[in-house]
C-alpha cells in the first residue's frame, strides 16, 4: 500500500498537498487533514484515497456554491450552471456523471439548510425587479423562466407581491418612464406616445398597462 512521505501546506491556501511514495497524489483542506489524523508514514488504501478525494471535491463544490450565494439569492439552475462552468471552464471537457452526481448532492445540502429555496428566490426577484429599475411583470416572468423557476412558483411570487401592497404595474410603468420624460417631451405628440409605448414594451409591460397610461394622461403629467 502507498504511504505518506510528505505533507506540505500550500502557501496561499488552507490546503495540504499529500505525497505518496515520494510523488504528489492529492490535496485536501488543512482542517480535514487534521480530522483524519494524516501523518507522514501512514499507509492509505486505494479505497481510502478515493474517499478522501471525493469528499474534498464535494466540499470544494459546496464552498464554491456558498460563495456564489453570498452575493445574492440564486435559483437552482443558476447554481448548477455556475458549478458546471467552474469545473469544466479551464479543462474544456464535458461534465462527467460523477461530477453531476456531486453537484446533485450539493444542491440537496443547500436545500436542506435553507440556503437554496426556489420560492424565496422568486419572491425576492419579483420584489427587486418591481422596486429597483422597474420592469413589467411579463419581463420579470420571462427572467424567472430563464432561471429555471417553475411557472406555479412564479405566479405565486407575483400574487404575493400584489397581496403585500407592492406597487401596481401601472405605478411601476410611470416610475420607469419618469426619468425619460425630459427627452420624450421634446417629441411631437404622436411620436412621443410611440416612443413611450416602445420603451415600456421593451421592459415587459403589458399592452393593457401601456394603453392605460395613454388613456389616463398626457406624458407631461407622468414626469
Amino acid at each position: 500500500m502507498p504511504f505518506i512521505t510528505a505533507l506540505k501546506k500550500q502557501a496561499k491556501r488552507n490546503r495540504v498537498n499529500v505525497f505518496l511514495d515520494g510523488t504528489y497524489s492529492f490535496a485536501l483542506e488543512l482542517e480535514e487533514c487534521v480530522r483524519l489524523g494524516l501523518k507522514v508514514g501512514n499507509t492509505l488504501t486505494e479505497s481510502e484515497i478515493e474517499t478522501i478525494t471525493q469528499t474534498d471535491k464535494k466540499q470544494k463544490l459546496l464552498t464554491n456554491a456558498i460563495g456564489y450565494l453570498s452575493y445574492r439569492p440564486r435559483s437552482e439552475k443558476e447554481i448548477r450552471n455556475h458549478l458546471f462552468q467552474k469545473y469544466c471552464a479551464k479543462k474544456n471537457v464535458a461534465i462527467p456523471n460523477v461530477v453531476s452526481g456531486d453537484i446533485d448532492d450539493v444542491i440537496e445540502r443547500l436545500k436542506k439548510n435553507g440556503a437554496l429555496n426556489e420560492q424565496s428566490f422568486a419572491e425576492w426577484w419579483v420584489e427587486q425587479r418591481t422596486q429597483f429599475k422597474p420592469k413589467g411583470i411579463d419581463f420579470i416572468k420571462r427572467e424567472l423562466v430563464a432561471k429555471g423557476i417553475a411557472s406555479e412558483i412564479i405566479e405565486a411570487a407575483v400574487a404575493k407581491q400584489k397581496e403585500e401592497g407592492g406597487k401596481s404595474e401601472l405605478e411601476n410603468a410611470k416610475n420607469a418612464i419618469a426619468k425619460k420624460m425630459t427627452v420624450f417631451n421634446k417629441l411631437p405628440n404622436l411620436k412621443r406616445q410611440q416612443k413611450i409605448a416602445q420603451f415600456l414594451r421593451y421592459r415587459g409591460y403589458s399592452w393593457e398597462t401601456i394603453k392605460e397610461i395613454s388613456r389616463t394622461g398626457e406624458p407631461e403629467e407622468l414626469a
